[in-house]
């Protein structure tokens, strides 16, 4: 039963009144409830003091931690460890997951702890203010101790039980997410430039010779011949899913080259620049021009990914019947060797001869070709220009007849491609060409497509030996893999054979662009700025630590923040109410079963309990109890008449 408090009053002079023994006017007493009371702020204040200071400021502490760190990787996008401790970190996993564990489960049990005792208080306050029926005083109480309530009938006290069961339960959880640092990548953006293949400057170059060392000097330079009929190869390989790689001035491409120049890193020093000396003769190195927009943050390893211009061919292939009579045309001649002094064959050596009158570049003999073997096993190969593309005529013989007469048309092509390097070291470990865009005819006789098709005929030139051809060779076991034998469909040569092509092609793309791009050869200081296109990318640096990573950061937060919004919602209306009151409130911990007894004796609630049948539980859940003091008893819970 709520306590009263009294106010008297005087009755006015006149007034019919009860008169005390001296004669005098009796004044009377009026009981209010405390509720009458009106709340009072130096009340409240001093109400806060003690446990709710805690409950809030505890709750306060943990959630500003928690959004304060949420901010300062928000603003910075990541947050990383330092080299040495993100180097251990990466090598001990394990260790960092235990010990983010058990600091989330501290985190989660403090929160969780002041929830249950800033509840625990509230409940106190409000049995000793107004009292609460039984069944609420019960519900009430296993929500403070975080237990679940599976009454369908009570779902106003289920819901609520469910609810914060599960979200005290992820805290855990949404703390450990939030603090445990793991392995990252950091982007930074990158800008960069290379050469414009597709410049009207270049063509005009072209035109006037000055491209020559490079577009026709194929066979004087060195890298040229290194990996003609390997990028062929490894396109077709990688055609069938069969692993492959190319390597390249010391890179290694994953399959091809997609006629990129490997970008790498500028430095004031030239720490990055692709040394060339050895590649292209009489030049010194290929400048690094990418620049990121940002301070490159220290890392474990690092990558990178970019947007650049390539080359290519689209090479389809067809066999045909050719004389010197079609076109296009060809004429095919073979003759024994013999001895110049003594005119004797020369054992079992044959001269095999293929020519074309067709128009070819110029400064180029792409129009005729031969070759010295043993057992005419041979392929021979000659190009035709015409106004949009070229023509390939390929002559395969012995071994190689299953290549018949063909006859292949090459259409140049200017791409986009986007492109990831594997490591930022100035020798990359691998090269991977990810996807090609938007493609732009490349203008026959333009550089790029000569270039191409010079080195075709200088790959297919260097490939024949006396006794084998090493293109033939590289095509014969890849469609025996094929086909499981030695027939091979028409179809399945065809296809490879212009894949084979188009991977010189991308090949010759790469070399020429190196070959324009290094300081001392066609330009003494590198390509020009007006011959160049940009380049973009993103590098990433592989480290430990913590990502910008908004909406699911928030979310990991949720809960712990809703948990405190509760708790400290709860205990400022109960603080509140209870400034309206009057009075000491006695010590009482509802969640402590000596306090229960102990409170229930003192307030004579023996009656109340007939058993613990069913039925007597649920005749007692009805009855109002309320926290008294009871003098020489300490608290006691009665049962209230209101």
């Amino acid at each position: 039963m709520s306590r009263p408090y009294s106010v008297s009053f005087s009755r006015q002079q006149g007034s019919s009144s009860e008169l005390d023994v001296d004669g005098s006017e009796k004044p009377f007493t009026v009981l209010l409830p405390r509720s009458s009371r009106h709340f009072e702020l130096g009340v409240f204040l001093s109400k806060l003091a003690g446990w709710p200071v805690i409950v809030i400021g505890g709750h306060l502490i943990l959630q500003a931690a928690a959004w304060s760190f949420f901010a300062v990787v928000e603003a910075r996008m990541f947050l990383a460890l330092p080299y040495s401790s993100a180097s251990w970190a990466m090598n001990h996993p394990h260790p960092i997951t235990l010990v983010s564990t058990l600091i989330s489960t501290v985190l989660a049990a403090a929160s969780s702890f002041l929830f249950s005792w800033g509840l625990r208080q509230s409940i106190a306050i409000h049995l000793h203010r107004k009292g609460m029926s039984l069944a609420d005083f019960i519900s009430s109480v296993k929500i403070s101790s975080r237990s679940l309530i599976l009454e369908p009938r009570r779902w106003k006290w289920s819901a609520p039980s469910i609810a914060l069961v599960i979200l005290t339960g992820v805290q855990t959880s949404g703390w450990n997410a939030l603090i445990t640092p793991l392995p990252i990548n950091v982007p930074t953006p990158l800008n960069g430039s290379e050469l414009d293949l597709s410049s009207q400057l270049l063509q005009q170059m072209q035109s006037s010779g000055a491209l020559d060392k490079c577009v026709y000097g194929s066979i004087n330079l060195p890298v040229f011949t290194v990996g003609q009929t390997e990028s062929g190869y490894g396109v077709v390989k990688d055609n069938l899913d069969f692993p492959s790689s190319l390597t390249l001035m010391d890179q290694t491409f994953n399959v091809n080259t997609a006629g990129i120049l490997p970008l790498t890193l500028f430095d004031a020093g030239g720490l990055f620049d692709t040394k060339s000396s050895s590649w292209f003769p009489g030049t010194t190195a290929i400048p690094g021009t990418l620049k990121p927009l940002f301070e490159l943050p220290d890392g474990l390893s690092s990558n990178y990914s970019t947007t650049q211009q390539g080359f290519t061919a689209t090479v389809q292939c067809t066999f045909q019947d050719v004389s010197a009579d079609t076109t296009p045309s060809a004429t095919f001649s073979d003759a024994t060797v013999k001895d110049w002094s003594t005119g004797e064959q020369l054992g079992n050596i044959t001269f095999s001869h293929l020519t074309s009158d067709c128009l070819v570049p110029v400064k180029s003999k792409l129009n005729t070709t031969q070759a010295y073997t043993d057992e005419d096993d041979y392929i021979l190969m000659i190009g035709c220009q015409s106004a949009e593309n070229y023509t390939l005529i390929f002559e395969g013989s012995g071994l190689y007849d299953f290549m018949k007469t063909m006859v292949c048309t090459v259409s140049p092509q200017i791409t986009t491609v986007w492109v990831d390097y594997s490591d930022s070291d100035p020798t990359l470990d691998t090269i991977s060409i990810k996807n090609t865009f938007d493609s732009v005819p490349e203008p026959a006789g333009g550089p790029a497509g000569l270039s191409a098709v010079t080195t075709m005929s200088y790959a297919i030139y260097f490939a024949q030996g006396i006794s084998s051809n090493l293109m033939g060779d590289e095509l014969r076991s890849l469609l025996q893999e094929v086909s499981g034998g030695d027939e091979f469909a028409d179809e399945d040569v065809l296809q490879y054979t212009g894949e084979y092509m188009r991977g010189i092609a991308e090949y010759s793309g790469t070399v020429l662009r190196a070959c324009l791009s290094a300081e001392g050869s066609v330009f003494a200081n590198g390509v020009p700025q007006n011959m160049s296109t940009d380049s973009s990318g993103i590098f990433y640096t592989q480290t430990v630590g913590w990502m910008h990573v908004s909406v699911t950061t928030f979310w990991v937060l949720f809960p712990a923040t809703l948990v405190a919004l509760i708790t400290i919602s709860v205990v400022l209306l109960s603080v509140a109410r209870d400034s309206a009151g009057d009075g000491v409130r006695p010590p009482f911990d509802p969640t402590n079963a000596m306090h229960l007894l102990a409170a229930s004796a003192a307030g004579g609630l023996h009656d109340v309990f007939t058993g613990t049948e069913e039925k007597d539980i649920e005749a007692a859940r009805d009855v109002n109890i309320v926290l008294e003091s009871i003098p020489g008893r300490g608290p006691a819970l009665t049962r209230s008449t209101l």
